[in-house]
């Protein structure tokens, strides 16, 4: 949404207000968009709905189904580094990391620039973004501050990721609050 410069109010909860708000959202968890009074729940489906608002699904039923499954690629992609981030054991953190960048991330950003350098565009589907373009920029920029190695060879995803972080209004929704 901050991307496509929607009109919408972005409440960020502190813990006393999210603990007063879980018993009224429909799966006791966040994120959850409400439109006029009625509440959605689910990062995906959220996703999802907004993009396509916005014109960020896809042109076709085709891109939209591409977005999609990149989308989920990008949820896989979370839950198979999970230890990763949930072991506590300094050397056996080390050894998931090293596993996980091994057999799942290389494989992966091999793939997407493949897509990339295919697609012609920038974009990993059709000619303009998506939301799965923005899946990704969120997953890599939080994983390659913690392994910053793991881009290295792949050129056009970091474009990608670079040309997102770039645009004005994720800088602005990424600024830190004023004081």
């Amino acid at each position: 949404m901050h991307y496509a410069d929607a009109d919408f109010e972005d409440a960020r909860l502190d813990r006393d207000q999210w603990m007063e708000m879980k018993g009224r959202t429909p799966f006791g968890q966040v994120p959850v968009l409400e439109v006029d009074g009625v509440q959605l729940a689910q990062s995906q489906a959220i996703g999802r709905y907004v993009a396509r608002l916005n014109g960020m699904a896809g042109k076709d039923d085709m891109e939209q189904a591409f977005a999609d499954m990149h989308v989920d690629h990008v949820k896989d992609l979370m839950i198979a580094g999970r230890h990763s981030y949930t072991e506590k054991d300094p050397e056996k953190q080390k050894e998931f990391n090293a596993k996980y960048v091994a057999d799942v991330l290389a494989p992966t950003i091999k793939k997407l620039e493949e897509t990339l350098a295919k697609n012609g565009s920038g974009y990993l589907i059709g000619s303009d973004i998506t939301w799965a373009d923005l899946a990704y920029y969120n997953f890599f920029t939080y994983s390659t501050e913690k392994m910053a190695e793991v881009m290295k060879d792949a050129p056009l995803l970091k474009g990608l990721v670079e040309r997102i972080g770039n645009h004005p209004n994720i800088k602005k929704y990424k600024a830190p609050p004023a004081q």
